[in-house]
């Protein structure tokens, strides 16, 4: 018989400090400035973990499409302008992982004039690599304008 039951309590919710969620928000929001704003691939493995995957819209993104989507984003130049809000929904400790959700909108603008106001409901793992900590996998919701 299969279960989703964790048979070891102590994986799940264990405590967080307000440090620990800080420091999760504060990865979350770094993480979009630098690769979907700024298109830093030299950050992708900084924020990765080794085995990352991102779904999203019915995709999977692993760290080398990611990549390779920036450079070729950088190739064709005249980059648009990325400003990113998040709305943190829950943060939690579960074990030694972090799990996370928050509404992502994006006013997205090229010379000035705003192209596209963008929202998703995202959701995702994040995990102690060292002292580092990194994101595992996220799941991103594209939310229809009619429902913003």
């Amino acid at each position: 018989m299969y279960s989703c039951q964790n048979n070891n309590p102590s994986q799940i919710n264990s405590e967080i400090s307000s440090s620990e969620k800080q420091a999760v928000e504060n990865l979350i929001l770094a993480y979009f400035d630098d690769i979907w704003s700024s298109f830093d691939t030299t950050k992708i493995e900084h924020y990765h973990s080794k085995d990352f995957i991102l779904f999203e819209h019915g995709q999977e993104w692993t760290k080398e499409k990611i990549k390779d989507y920036m450079l070729k984003q950088l190739e064709k130049g005249d980059l648009p302008t990325r400003k990113n809000k998040m709305d943190f929904l829950f943060v939690e400790k579960l074990g030694d992982k972090f799990s996370f959700a928050y509404r992502n909108s994006a006013n997205i603008t090229r010379a000035d004039t705003l192209v596209a106001d963008v929202q998703w409901l995202e959701s995702g793992i994040a995990i102690m690599n060292g002292n580092d900590l990194q994101l595992e996998f996220l799941h991103s919701t594209w939310v229809p304008p009619s429902e913003n």
